[in-house]
């Protein structure tokens, strides 16, 4: 894949699903093969799907797996969703789905940051702001979450933004995804942001945290 300059902007699109423990594995499989093979269709600049590694908060344990992707406009993104071969996908595995929570937002990405590097963990925050709440103030903790990973020269990359697509968000408002070199630099480098986010808990109405692993490629 291409790299892209520092001034490029493109789409986060994060898929949350909830598959009973019930369905088979070889299903299970099955799904993540075929989500993952949509990265070959020609709108998508980058997509994974994978279980979900590890649920942090109590709103985000029903959900098992993620698909994570980008795209280099809303029109990409548009085109991506009413392909053929993803709505085949979607409607052959929507009877093993029992719930999903669907959001976008516009990232900035620089340099080669468009595609995330296998065997990356992420940690995955969708914010449901309550009526009265402060929009502006829970921005404002992802940006500080941001700016302090770039000061510190941490090897994360992090992008937050305000969901455009609220007909499949369930009211999350407000998406974060924090991309780490693997599970050890995860679990050390937001040991600040939930001091941080807690200090919105009163504007807070529900929150999603949640990790997962980017997949290696399977082998040809």
């Amino acid at each position: 894949m291409s790299a892209v300059s520092s001034t490029t902007t493109a789409i986060e699109h994060l898929v949350l699903f909830s598959i009973d423990s019930s369905i088979p594995s070889s299903q299970i499989d099955s799904f993540l093969a075929k989500a993952n093979s949509l990265k070959a269709l020609p709108n998508v600049t980058h997509l994974t799907a994978s279980p979900v590694y590890n649920p942090c908060s109590t709103d985000a344990e029903p959900f098992t797996h993620i698909i994570h992707a980008r795209y280099a406009s809303k029109e990409d993104l548009d085109a991506y969703s009413s392909h053929p071969s993803h709505r085949s996908v979607i409607a052959e595995f929507a009877p093993f789905v029992s719930d999903t929570v669907a959001v976008d937002w516009v990232v900035c990405c620089e340099g080669d940051q468009v595609a995330v590097r296998p065997g990356s963990a992420a940690r995955v925050v969708l914010v449901k702001v309550k009526e009265e709440g402060d929009k502006d103030g829970i921005l404002e903790v992802l940006k500080k979450v941001k700016s302090g990973s770039c000061r510190e020269g941490k090897s994360v990359e992090v992008s937050f933004g305000e969901n455009f697509s609220p007909g499949r968000s369930k009211g999350y408002e407000i998406g974060m995804l924090a991309v780490f070199s693997d599970v050890e630099e995860l679990d050390d480098g937001l040991s600040e942001f939930a001091d941080d986010l807690d200090s919105q808990a009163e504007m807070i109405d529900g929150i999603i945290v949640l990790d997962f692993i980017v997949p290696s490629p399977p082998a040809v």
